[in-house]
């Protein structure tokens, strides 16, 4: 199927600065800042072709410059303990199956994924606040607090109402999303000195 046939590239652009800076002995700061340059281009046609427009010859179907800044904080508790605080802002950007004309078919289930030529990519802000608490040998055990902000967020959704088997993907206005992360890492030499080199 001509539809389904097409070729993307893409290409990334990018440089980067940062710099940490001690206030005092136990309190510290980072910050930077990213600046993208991203282009998908593509070669294919829509899944309807109803004019010249509709066809695409290595053609720009996503530009974006980005800059994307950085910023933390780290006050040390106690020797072994830390307390950081994040911000920062990052895209997550279309595939290229998502960025496509193309229509690709599941064999097992018999769904189809239509690709959306039309979609963008999404701007997330984030934050984090972080308690980390360090042991002998790289053990730890950390707590966070998490929360995401995303601009144009790419959901996958059905093609339309007659037919629910179909997905496609699309942008919502927004959305959020947070929550907590614990994480733990332990030596296994205190079972047997054999596993010393071993973590869980």
């Amino acid at each position: 199927q001509p539809n389904n046939l097409y070729t993307s590239s893409s290409n990334n652009i990018a440089a980067y600065a940062m710099v940490e800076l001690p206030i005092t002995n136990i309190f510290k700061v980072i910050g930077g800042a990213r600046v993208e340059q991203f282009t998908i281009n593509y070669t294919g046609q829509r899944q309807v072709v109803n004019s010249d427009a509709d066809i695409f010859d290595d053609e720009r179907v996503l530009d974006e410059i980005n800059f994307l800044p950085s910023l933390g904080a780290v006050y040390t508790v106690a020797e072994d303990m830390n307390l950081r605080v994040n911000f920062s802002q990052t895209v997550a950007r279309p595939s290229f199956k998502e960025k496509s004309g193309a229509e690709i078919i599941d064999a097992l289930t018999g769904r189809s994924f239509f690709g959306n030529l039309d979609v963008e990519q999404t701007e997330i802000s984030n934050i984090d606040l972080r308690w980390e608490k360090f042991f002998t040998g790289g053990q730890l055990v950390s707590a966070s607090l998490f929360y995401k902000q995303f601009n144009n967020p790419i959901e996958i959704v059905a093609y339309d109402q007659t037919a629910p088997t179909s997905v496609t993907p699309r942008n919502s206005s927004d959305a959020t999303v947070y929550g907590f992360e614990l994480d733990a890492k332990k030596n296994l030499g205190f079972i047997d000195e054999k596993l010393s080199n071993y973590s869980l």
